[in-house]
């Protein structure tokens, strides 16, 4: 284990650079690349809050089994939340977990780039 105290600098995690310059005129106006109407999150558990909201708060949201517990967490706080199983193995969701009622709202992941869209377009159906 290294010595903390003699590093200069160390994380835990990671910080995105936010760059007001690059978004805002003066530091107050959108610069004009931003379209209209527009709205920025610091995270993507964020933008996903506001969507449930703009849903109309369904009344659950199945995540997928391999998801941040954290960003779960914090959803909870806009719907109830249930899971599917899908697992990084490749071999896509496990749609007999799928409990999704009318009104629910379903995350669909491509976990890894891996995934196969087919699985969905026929559950969807």
């Amino acid at each position: 284990m290294p010595d903390l105290d003699r590093i200069d600098r160390w994380e835990l995690g990671s910080e995105f650079h936010w760059d007001e310059d690059a978004l805002l005129d003066a530091g107050s106006q959108p610069t004009g690349w931003l379209p209209a109407p527009h709205t920025l999150f610091a995270s993507g558990s964020g933008a996903l809050s506001e969507l449930l909201k703009l849903a109309g708060r369904p009344r659950r949201l199945h995540l997928p089994s391999y998801f941040c517990m954290g960003v779960a967490e914090g959803l909870a706080t806009d719907a109830d939340v249930g899971w599917y199983r899908e697992l990084p193995d490749g071999a896509g969701p496990h749609l007999d977990t799928l409990d999704a009622a009318p009104g629910d709202a379903v995350l669909v992941m491509n976990l890894f780039g891996r995934g196969d869209r087919a699985p969905w377009d026929a559950w969807a159906r």
